[in-house]
């Protein structure tokens, strides 16, 4: 079977386990979660677009469920 991608091993996957968090969501600019945001998009046929990292304050508000 070909290899259609590769997610590096992350330090990231670690803690939002102990968070009992989602990789994607609590460390969206991790290696790791990028790569698994590139692979969903080619599994469904779209093109995967990296955004600006965002802001410290954004990423708490997130975190504590404020949007």
């Amino acid at each position: 079977l070909p290899v259609i991608a590769m997610i590096p091993e992350d330090d990231a996957v670690r803690r939002s386990i102990a968070m009992k968090q989602p990789l994607v969501y609590t460390f969206p600019n991790a290696p790791a979660s990028r790569a698994i945001k590139r692979l969903a998009a080619r599994m469904i046929g779209e093109d995967y677009r990296e955004l600006e990292p965002e802001g410290l304050g954004s990423m708490v508000l997130r975190f504590l469920g404020f949007y």
